[in-house]
């Protein structure tokens, strides 16, 4: 392995890039003295190290980041062990120009098209470990998240509401923009990135409240003050969110 050597940049584009264990030209090239510290990063994040230990594992050896410094970031190592392309897997436009004569880019969220292209070059991770290492991501943020919320007391339907297509639980988040409001989120879709990731959809806080008190209603429920909290924990047993309807379970 070489000692105090950084990753090669490449030119994609007009945009100069660096991707750790591949030189990019017409297509990504493997650097093969690299391909032992790619595996070793997705072989220690599944074996329960966190991003944190392994850069600083990276540290320690020398090995110097794509941008020729000495410190890696716990962020790179996550993306890292996010990034399609050790799979030989390439999606294209993740980021796109917005003010071409500043040169500015911004991550892509649906303003353009994606195309997702397999085997577009050689891989350096093995499908299967990809997977298993997506999967331990989406674990440990599910568990941070369980640990860290503690709005699932102070928020009812957080203890009842599921996602109808991954079975997760669905959690409230707060949006600020054009102004301050509440959405209820499926576990999979926010915490989970690629191939693991659910396309639940998204629904506003108001809106499954009147899903509820609507099921209330037709079940002779009483209602007549409206949603609550504490309606909810009476009388709701569970709640799971379709696609293009949400299930309201209620206690005979």
């Amino acid at each position: 392995m070489p000692e105090r050597q950084h990753f090669s940049e490449f030119q994609q584009g007009s945009i100069l890039k660096t991707i750790v264990g591949y030189v990019a030209m017409l297509i990504f090239c493997i650097r093969v003295e690299y391909v032992v510290v790619v595996r070793k990063i997705f072989n220690e994040y599944l074996a329960g190290k966190s991003p944190r230990d392994i850069a600083n594992s990276l540290e320690a050896d020398g090995i110097l980041t794509g941008a020729g410094k000495e410190r890696w970031r716990s962020s790179t190592i996550l993306k890292m062990l996010q990034n399609e392309k050790y799979i030989g897997d390439n999606l294209t436009q993740k980021t796109i120009t917005v003010d071409t004569l500043n040169k500015v880019r911004k991550v892509n969220k649906g303003q353009e098209d994606q195309y997702y292209i397999k085997n577009s070059h050689p891989a350096i991770i093995d499908r299967e470990t990809f997977e298993l290492v997506s999967k331990e991501i989406m674990r440990r943020r599910m568990l941070y998240q369980e640990k860290k919320r503690i709005y699932a007391s102070k928020y009812a339907l957080s203890d009842f509401c599921k996602c109808g297509k991954c079975g997760s639980r669905f959690y409230r988040v707060t949006r600020y923009t054009p102004k301050k409001y509440c959405v209820w989120i499926c576990g999979q879709r926010l915490y989970c990135k690629d191939a693991c990731k659910c396309e639940m959809r998204i629904l506003k806080e108001q809106q499954l409240q009147e899903y509820v008190i609507e099921a209330l209603k037709g079940s002779g429920m009483p209602v007549e003050d409206g949603y609550s909290d504490k309606i909810v924990r009476k009388y709701i047993k569970k709640v799971v969110i379709y696609e293009e309807y949400v299930l309201v379970d209620i206690f005979d």
